[in-house]
Formats: structure tokens, sequence, C-alpha cells
């Protein structure tokens, strides 16, 4: 392993080819040494084996690595004695493995499996190395190393590293030295913590300064890393933030209308606006600010003084997200002006406009203005029409829920109907909805009657669900007392298509609340003994033909044209029974994957006590400080924790960042209390309640294998 290291190492080393393209074209550099580079050369596919590597053979890997560092740092020594500039390139090559093998290299400390005086070693190699000023790659380096392991660096070392930083901001003749800097300080700040980096609130006017400097001497086309610098510059002190305000809204914003079309700069600085929105200090500044671009998009407003030019209508739905961005990013409350100049632009583009994009990002900012300000909305009246916002609502779902209105355009419609309904709900005045509520309803069986689309079918089938957890009566009166298609009433409808839809919904907020939904109906079914449950006949499991010599696992359109699919046919009270099941063996299989995950292999471990001691040496360089760098690689066999730390940590970020995107999708969905509810333990302990019931014996009758099977695991039956 150390071999192969060591020449991985010499693979990573910059050529002469990269060194004159990088020093050309700063954006260049950008886009190849960017941590989720899409480039290929020898250096990175040496890089991403090494990755690969160090993932599989965690421990093995990352003795190797150091002893294979050691080794060149050595080489390097004696060659920068023998004055051969070859040196630098070891040093910066070795400085890059380390940096992106990061999280293995730190793990390693904590658990003891490696033990080195790691500020010793970054005052001997990466921080001498910021003062080679002839070899400005290798201080890009040095610098980006520096920041990647702050957090396990002393205070002094780090106060040492953040002064260099800054003071090649301020002397460096090279952008390519600025643009490592600035990733540099993002690196040390994602590293220590913005709620941990007291330390370097003195160093943020040099840092602001040094970004404006750096964005003015590079192309557009390098600019992502000085605006996540930014980004991440504004959520350390909102003291210091409010100083810059006047400069560094302004520039946002600017930079916003510029580049709208690049996703990049776009993503970049939509969330700088919000940082600066969800600062107390200069909140209502930057929201003052941001209304003649919302309005800008309006083509028939040339009233609006802005000296931003006028984007295209086109892009209006960049500014809608924008909009949606900052409103769930605010504190209460919201700047008045905000909400009466910007709200009835977007009341204007979803009645007036037809473009799919406008129409779903206008939608997703109709929730946002109902989910964070609707005390402050349902208040609000047109002044020139004195038309209320409700009003307003009102007609933008009838236009939505349409049958005419084209179906991609309504993915949203469900979601908004759901906030409609619960911020009415909140002002404790259900008479602000008066009658509507069940034309709304009526509108929405139109809907779903006509649609097409799954997405749509389930936003709009779940608006019932969500009813039906507070006015289960209600609403099943409701629908049994309005007409449905066909001579049915929408009761029969409504339940037909959820039941056979159920097993294709996605997503982990719809499927909770439908399921919840349907074992409240279920449990009202049984309690009520209610025909309505019962003389509804739906599909149950489909029938599976096997003959002779023919595999049932391939089925062609002509077989199913010959021989179309088959059902059982069961009442509703069975199939709702039958879903509830299904759901239960979906949410073990989901949990024992997860634990499966979660676990590391024994097998692995007790391999690697067999082997451990074989690694238990020190490794000895003739380098100066080697006895700073000394290594104990000792396997530590007894500590069962810090093996396991090692083997899940990978799989830990993912949940994360999977916990992470899910708030930032549906921050609704995400903050309602049902999502606390642990599906499989609500499952368990409702099924067990019906098995006592006198339906269980004629569900029995209904259960398939795999039904039976899920029920036996959690000893329902033997």
């Amino acid at each position: 392993m150390e071999e192969l290291c060591y020449y991985l190492i010499l693979c990573m080393q910059i050529t002469e080819e990269e060194y004159d393209s990088w020093s050309k074209n700063v954006s260049r550099y950008v886009e190849d040494e960017s941590d989720d580079s899409f480039s290929h050369s020898v250096r990175l596919s040496a890089l991403e084996l090494l990755l690969s590597i160090t993932n599989e053979f965690k421990k093995e890997a990352g003795i190797g690595l150091w002893k294979a560092v050691h080794r060149h740092l050595s080489h390097a020594e004696a060659l920068k004695s023998h004055n051969s500039s070859r040196w630098w390139k070891l040093h910066e090559a070795c400085l890059l493995a380390m940096g992106r093998c990061k999280q293995l290299l730190n793990d390693m400390l904590v658990t003891g499996y490696v033990k080195i005086d790691l500020d010793s070693f970054v005052r001997q190699v990466p921080l001498a190395d910021l003062s080679q000023f002839d070899y400005p790659y290798l201080i890009c380096q040095a610098a980006l190393f520096a920041g990647r392991f702050s957090r396990s660096l002393s205070a002094e070392v780090n106060r040492i590293f953040l002064d260099g930083i800054c003071q090649l901001l301020e002397h460096a003749q090279h952008p390519i030295i600025n643009l490592s800097s600035l990733r540099a300080f993002y690196y040390y700040c994602e590293e220590v913590g913005v709620d941990q980096t007291n330390d370097i609130i003195q160093y943020l006017p040099r840092i602001f300064e040094g970004i404006l400097t750096t964005m003015s001497r590079i192309p557009q086309s390098a600019f992502i890393w000085p605006l996540e610098s930014l980004a991440i510059l504004i959520s350390v002190d909102e003291n210091f933030v409010s100083t810059i305000e006047n400069r560094l809204s302004p520039l946002a914003i600017e930079l916003f209308v510029n580049y709208i079309q690049d996703p990049l700069i776009n993503g970049e600085t939509t969330a700088i606006i919000k940082g600066l929105v969800h600062n107390n200090k200069v909140s209502n500044s930057i929201q003052e600010r941001l209304i003649p671009l919302v309005q800008s998009i309006v083509e028939s407003n040339h009233s609006v003084s802005s000296t931003l030019p006028r984007i295209a209508p086109s892009l209006a739905f960049s500014v809608l997200d924008l909009l949606t961005t900052v409103l769930r990013s605010l504190n209460p409350p919201i700047n008045s002006n905000l909400l009466n100049q910007t709200f009835p632009v977007v009341i204007h583009l979803l009645l007036t406009s037809d473009d799919q994009q406008i129409l779903i990002n206008g939608g997703e900012c109709l929730c946002a203005f109902l989910s964070c300000v609707s005390v402050n909305l349902f208040s609000w009246t047109d002044p020139k029409s004195n038309t209320s916002s409700i009003e307003y609502i009102l007609q933008i779902l009838a236009k939505f829920l349409d049958p005419k209105t084209p179906e991609n355009c309504c993915t949203f419609i469900g979601k908004l109907i759901r906030a409609f309904i619960r911020e009415i709900n909140k002002t404790n005045q259900p008479s602000l909805l008066g009658d509507t509520l069940g034309q709304i309803l009526k509108a929405v069986l139109a809907k779903l009657q006509s649609s097409q689309v799954l997405s749509v079918q389930q936003s709009l089938i779940v608006v019932f669900a969500h009813l039906i957890q507070n006015n289960l009566n209600d609403v099943v009166n409701f629908l049994t007392s309005t007409p449905g298609p066909q001579g049915s009433s929408a009761f029969d409808f409504v339940m037909y298509e959820w039941v056979i839809k159920q097993h294709l919904f996605s997503g982990p907020y719809d499927i909770k609340v439908s399921i919840i939904a349907l074992t409240g109906l279920l449990e009202y079914a049984m309690t009520n003994n209610d025909v309505r449950f019962q003389t509804l006949i739906v599909p149950g499991d489909q029938i599976i033909y096997h003959q002779a010599g023919q595999s049932i696992s391939h089925r062609t359109r002509s077989k199913t044209s010959k021989q179309p699919e088959q059902w059982t046919r069961v009442p509703l009270v069975v199939k709702l029974f039958k879903i509830l099941v299904l759901e239960l063996q979906n949410q073990i299989n989901t949990r024992k994957e997860l634990e499966e995950d979660m676990n590391f292999n024994d097998d692995d471990d007790d391999e690697e006590e067999e082997d451990g001691n074989d690694d238990n040496e020190d490794i000895n360089d003739d380098k100066p400080g080697d006895n700073e760098l000394k290594e104990s690689s000792s396997l530590k066999s007894t500590d069962e924790e810090t093996t396991k730390y090692l083997e899940r940590y990978d799989n830990l970020l993912d949940d994360v960042f999977d916990f992470e995107f899910f708030q930032e999708k549906d921050p609704d969905a995400f903050n309602d209390p049902i999502m606390q509810v642990d599906l499989l333990d609500y499952l368990k302990e409702r099924l067990r309640l019906f098995a006592t019931h006198a339906w269980f014996a004629i569900f029995q009758q209904h259960l398939n294998v795999i039904e039976r099977n899920a029920l036996q695991k959690i000893a329902i039956l033997q």
C-alpha cells in the first residue's frame, strides 16, 4: 500500500503543460482544482484512484499514505539542498494528497491509529511553504492544506495561517494565489464552524477587501470561489456585515442580474442574498433593495426606477425563485414595502402568464408567502381594486384546478391548497373561507378526474389525506354527498383512485401523511361498521399466470395485449388493511437496510485484529523535525467503537446530506409535526390493535404470502 501511494503521489505532480495552462487561464485552474472537478488528467486520475483506495482500505491506506508522504518530503529536502527546483512539485503533490484525504487522516488521528504532532507538521511544511513566492502553485496548495485541517490545529497555528492568507490577498501578484487564499478561508470556516470563528473576526475586513480585489482581477468564469467565500463570510459576524451592507447588497443584486443565466453564479449570489436577509441587522435594507428587482420582471411596469438592467420576461422565474428564498429566510415581520409591492407582482404573473416555469416558481413563491408571512398577508388588500389577498388566492386556485390548465404547470397545486387551508385555520377565523372550501374540494375532484400525471394525482389526493386527519367525518360525508364520475359518489371515485395508486406515491412526507390518513379511515370503517367501505369493491392482488416452461419475470407488450393484467377484487376495508401491511413490510425492509449499512463487518474486524501488529512500527525520516513526524500505527484491537467510526463516517455524511436536502426542498413538510412520527412503530401499534378486532378474521382470508410474512415479523401471526 505504501508503494502504491508513493507512485500515485508522483503521478499527482503538476506537469509543465498544466503549469502553463493555469498561468494563462485562471478559470482553468479553478475548474481543474475544484473538489468536484470534471476535468481529466493524469494528476486527477491518480488523485481519484487514491481516494478510492483510502475509502476502501481505510486503515491500511492511511498508514501507507503517511509513509509515502514522509519518503517524498525527505527526497524533496535532498533536492532542495542541491538547488533543484523539482522539490516544490513533490511538496505540492504531498499536500494535495493529504488535503484531499483529510477526513480519513483526521479520523485516524482521533482514533489513535496514527499519532503525529499536526501543529508541528503544519508549521514545518505548509506554513513554511507560504513564503515560497517563486512557486505560486506550492503557495496555493499550502494555503488549502492549512485551511482543510484547521479544526485539528491549535489557535496559535490558525492565527499564523489567517495572517498569512491575508498578507497573500494584499500583496500576491498572481490572481491564482488570491483565489487559493480565499478558498483556504472558505475551508477554515467550513471546518471550524461559523459559530466558532471568533478568532477570525479581526481578519474579516481584510478578507472582504481581498474578495473584491480578486474579483476585479479575474474573469467571470472564475467567480465561483470568491463568491463561495463571500457567502460564508457574511455568516460569521452580523455586526461586521452591517458595516459593509451598503457595498455588499448592491454588488450581490448586480451579480444576480448580470449572470442570471449562469447557474453557478446565480446559486451563490442567491446564497449571499439569503444570508443578508437572515441577518437581523441588515434584513430590512436588503428587502428594500430587492423591490425594484422584483418589479422589473413585469413588462408593463415602466414606472420602476432602477439602475438595474431589465430582466427578460422569460427569465422572470429566476427572480421568483429568489423571492421565495428571501421569504423563507427572513425573520418576521416582513418589510411592509416588500409585501405591498412584490405580492401583486406574483399574483399578476400567476393569473396572466402561461409560461410553465413562471407558473411553477410563482406557485412555490405563493406557498412561501402563505407559510412565512400569512398574518400580514391575510390583512392585505389591493389598494387599486380593493381585492383581498384571499380572493386573489382563490382566483389562482381556480385557474390551476381548471381541467383545461396543462398539468405540467400544476405540480405544486396540492401543496398550495394545503398551505392555504392550514394558514386559514391558524387564524381561528374559518369564516374567512366561508363556503369556498367546498368549492375548492369540488374543483380538486374535477382536476383529479381529468389528471393523467401521477405527481399531480398524488398532490391532489394528499389534500384529502390532510383534511381527513382532523376532519374525518366531515370529509367522508362531503365525498359521499358529492356526485362523482360515471354516476358514483365522489367517495367511491377518490378512494378507488387513492388505493390503486398508493403504492406508486413518492416522497417521505406524502407517503407518511397518506398512510396515517388511510389508517384513520380503516379504524373508522371497522369501529362504525360503515357499509360504504364494504360495498366499494377495488383491486386486491395481481393474478399471475404461470405456464410450464414459461418465465413469469418477462412480460412483453404482446403478452399483455393477449392476456391483460388481472386482479382479485376485495372490499375497500380489506384493501386498506392490505395497504398498511404492505407499507409495514416496506418500512421493515428500509430499517433493515439502514441497520446493515450502519453495522461494520465483524469478519473484517477480526482480520484487522490478527494483522494489526504488522503495522505497529515507527516511521523514521531524515528530514528536519522527524521527531514530531513519528507515527504509531498500532491498532487498538479492543476498541470496537473506533473501528466502527472509521467504517461508518461516510454513510453518516450521506444521511446528513439527504436530511438537509429534504429540509431545503420542502421546509413546510420538514417542519410538520407529522414528520416526527416513526412510521414503523406507528404501523406496528395500529396493526396489533386492529388484530384484536372482529374484522381481522376477514382480513386474514385475503392476505398474500408477503403480507402474512410481514405480520409474522411483528408477532401478529404465527
